[in-house]
């Protein structure tokens, strides 16, 4: 893994796809994704892609700038932006888009990893 490496994951939301998470999060039922369903397809990056299992998060950040619209595919992405060997530490930027390219949510993550070598 090294500074740069990208993971990206695309997915088109269905209204039986936010039943469950509407009801436990008790959100009211809309025609738009929730953000958790966003955060979920950026943690299926982090957990099975980059940097892959065994990641645990230590910190996120996200802004959800637009909506996302049910029946529309979104695209998630993770790049990493720094490697911090010796603590075991990555730290991503998170973003997603539409099928326009429209940006909907932006943001960072700080992973630990704990076989994180060095790339050299």
């Amino acid at each position: 893994m090294k500074v740069g490496d990208s993971a990206t994951i695309t997915r088109t939301f269905r209204h039986h796809d936010i039943c469950d998470i509407v009801e436990l999060c008790g959100l009211v039922a809309k025609r738009e994704v929730p953000g958790p369903l966003i955060g979920a397809m950026w943690s299926t990056l982090l957990g099975c892609h980059l940097p892959g299992p065994g990641t645990l998060y230590v910190q996120q950040e996200t802004q959800h700038l637009r909506t996302a619209a049910l029946h529309e595919p979104l695209t998630a992405t993770v790049e990493v932006t720094r490697l911090q060997t010796e603590r075991h530490l990555v730290e991503l930027t998170t973003r997603c888009v539409n099928s326009e390219g429209t940006l909907l949510a932006e943001g960072s993550a700080l992973v630990y990893v704990k076989y994180l070598t060095s790339p050299c």
